[in-house]
C-alpha cells in the first residue's frame, strides 16, 4: 500500500481509518519506549487484539556474570513480546490459535532457519510470549579466547531473529491495513 511515483493509492474509508488507528497507536508506544527494532510488531499486536506488557527488541552485552566454576559468561537478550490471557480463555486459547495460524500463514514460502523462527511459547500462569527461536537469553563465555567467537555468534543470531521479528511486524501491519482482522 505504499504510493509510488507514478501510481497513487486510493484508500477506502475503512482503510483510511485503519491507518489512523496504526499511526495512532505507533506513535503511543514510541512515546512509552517501545523499541523501534520491535514497534511495528507490538502495535500490530495490540490492534488486533493481543494485550502486549513487555517486549524487546534484543541487545547484547547484557549482565556479566560469574558461574560457580568460576568462569565468566555475558547474557545477551533475544527479541520478544510478552503477552497475557485473560483467564477465560486459558483451556480454549482460540487467541492462541489464531495467532499461530497468522505465523503459520507468514512462513508460508520461507525458507528460515528454525533458530530464528518466530515462534509462541508460555512462560507464566496467563502470559505468552512470542519470541524467535523460543528463548529470552543466551549465555556467551567470556574468556581470554572464546568470547570473541561467542560473541559474533550471539551478535549474528540476535542480528536475524530482530529481522524475523520486523517483517512478521511488516507483515501484520501489511494485512491490517489492506483487510482489517481481530482475533
Amino acid at each position: 500500500m505504499e504510493p509510488t511515483k507514478d501510481k497513487a493509492i486510493f484508500l477506502t474509508p475503512e482503510q483510511s481509518e485503519r491507518v489512523k488507528l496504526w499511526s495512532g497507536m505507533n506513535c503511543k508506544f514510541s512515546k512509552i519506549g517501545v523499541e523501534n527494532g520491535i514497534r511495528e510488531l507490538v502495535v500490530g499486536l495490540n490492534i488486533i487484539g493481543y494485550n502486549t506488557f513487555v517486549s524487546c527488541e534484543g541487545h547484547g552485552q547484557g549482565r556479566l556474570y560469574e558461574k560457580q566454576n568460576g568462569s565468566l559468561y555475558q547474557e545477551w537478550e533475544h527479541p520478544y513480546v510478552a503477552f497475557s490471557f485473560e483467564p477465560q480463555y486459558i483451556q480454549k486459547r482460540p487467541d492462541s490459535i489464531v495467532l499461530q495460524q497468522l505465523i503459520d500463514e507468514f512462513y508460508t514460502d520461507r525458507d528460515v532457519n528454525p533458530k530464528y523462527k518466530i515462534i509462541l511459547t508460555d512462560f507464566a500462569k496467563y502470559m505468552t510470549q512470542l519470541s524467535a527461536g523460543g528463548v529470552n537469553t543466551v549465555d556467551v563465555p567470556r574468556g581470554k579466547n572464546c568470547f570473541y567467537e561467542g560473541e559474533v555468534l550471539a551478535i549474528y543470531w540476535i542480528r536475524a531473529q530482530k529481522k524475523e521479528m520486523c517483517e512478521f511486524g511488516s507483515f501484520l501491519k501489511r494485512k491490517y491495513l489492506e483487510i482489517g482482522f481481530h482475533i
